[in-house]
């Protein structure tokens, strides 16, 4: 079972503003074009050079060729970690006249920004120690050591249709990250500053996703 505490509930309530800004904003676009509107949800596991055991699970509206996805990400379905944004963009050919129909097409390329944000999350998902601070802080008796992320990639993927608006969805991407420890610290100059750094990781992600 998903554990929820006072941060999660916060992340939560930002996903689901999210989604209802994404769809408002849809609604005002269609109301001003022919364009097509779909909606749907996706499950997806994550190979990541920076985090261990990544899955997804988002919500996406789509409108002609872009897609809006905002999700949550979870760690063997136990805990909840941060949350997800990725914007799409399907580069199938298709008449200038029309709008863009995924239905019309069996396979579909896109090209994606993504945007990763892992909140308090504990050290033994990463999967390698990426801390060098040179000081430790105490911690209560019944506190976990955890980090912060925020992750950006760029990307391509494609999704294939198998069923009925059921399809499998598979990308990679490659990105840049910043990552502090809520525990360890350096010192500069005079001064005593969390441990942070940054660098260059990787993603591959296969899953599967449903249109309604």
């Amino acid at each position: 079972m998903i554990r929820l505490n006072a941060t999660w509930k916060i992340n939560f309530l930002i996903l689901i503003i999210s989604l209802f800004s994404l769809t408002t904003y849809g609604q005002f676009e269609k109301q001003n074009s022919e364009s097509t509107e779909f909606y749907g949800t996706n499950i997806s596991e994550n190979l990541n050079g920076l985090v261990q055991n990544r899955t997804v699970i988002s919500g996406q509206y789509q409108l002609d060729r872009r897609t809006f996805e905002v999700g949550i990400l979870v760690n063997e379905f136990s805990n909840m970690s941060g949350f997800v944004f990725k914007h799409r963009y399907f580069i199938n050919k298709s008449k200038q006249t029309e709008g863009f129909n995924p239905e019309l097409h069996s396979v579909r390329p896109h090209l994606f920004y993504r945007f990763v944000y892992n909140n308090q999350m504990p050290e033994h998902y990463l999967r390698q120690p990426i801390s060098s601070g040179e000081v430790s802080f105490e911690l209560p008796g019944n506190s976990m050591h955890t980090i912060n992320t925020i992750e950006h990639y760029l990307g391509i993927g494609v999704e294939i249709d198998v069923l009925n608006n059921i399809y499998i969805n598979t990308s990679v991407s490659g990105g840049f990250y910043f990552f502090k420890d809520n525990q360890e610290a350096v010192h500069t100059e005079d001064q005593l500053l969390p441990e942070a750094s940054n660098g260059f990781v990787f993603n591959a992600s296969t899953g599967i996703g449903f249109h309604f």
